[in-house]
């Protein structure tokens, strides 16, 4: 919510986090909405918003999320004043409420939200460093086929696979990760890598 700041446990935000899994329904969002009915709060002051973004993952027809999806509208739109906006359309609308000062990288993942679930162990900062000690040598190569894996193996999703936390948090990565383990993760980024390094070394 920009502006004053609320409590990071309502029930939006749970519902929020549910999404995530794929594991809510449409008489949750109905409900939440209900409650905010005597709530003006972001209703009647221009200007405020919430974000919602989701991993792909959750976007699977058994989930029911298709199903979901086509109702949320509905339901926000009948028991509410709100409506729905894309960041840049929020941009256009409003002037800037304050400025927020970010002087170290941020993100929705675990308890720290900071990016140590993408590098933070020692799997991923060598998967990491290897990747890009190719940089140099790919782009010089000109070869569209190589440049193209090589952007691809930089999606965030294949260092998420490597974390190694316990606890909470390393219940959501296991939820999210299709590797038994983030060494085996690990090993199979690498073996990516290599032969991409191979076939860089004898594309002459």
């Amino acid at each position: 919510q920009l502006g004053e700041k609320r409590d990071v446990e309502s029930e939006a935000q749970r519902i929020a986090l549910r999404l995530c899994f794929a594991a809510v329904n449409i008489d949750d969002i109905a409900h939440a909405l209900e409650g905010e009915k005597g709530d003006t709060h972001g209703q009647n002051d221009p200007g405020n918003g919430e974000g919602q973004a989701q991993r792909m993952e959750i976007f699977r027809k058994e989930t029911g999320i298709f199903e979901f999806l086509k109702r949320l509208p509905f339901e926000v739109f009948e028991q509410s004043d709100f409506d729905f906006a894309t960041p840049s359309e929020l941009i256009s609308r409003y002037e800037a409420k304050d400025l927020v000062s970010s002087p170290l990288p941020m993100s929705w993942a675990d308890e720290e939200r900071d990016v140590t679930a993408w590098l933070g162990n020692d799997l991923q900062d060598d998967a990491f460093e290897q990747l890009y000690s190719l940089s140099e040598e790919i782009h010089a190569s000109k070869d569209e086929e190589l440049l193209n894996i090589w952007r691809r193996l930089q999606t965030s999703d294949n260092f998420y696979y490597m974390c190694t936390k316990w606890f909470s948090d390393g219940d959501v990565h296991k939820y999210f990760n299709h590797y038994d383990s983030p060494y085996k993760a690990y090993i199979n980024y690498m073996n990516v890598l290599s032969d991409l390094r191979l076939r860089l070394k004898n594309r002459g």
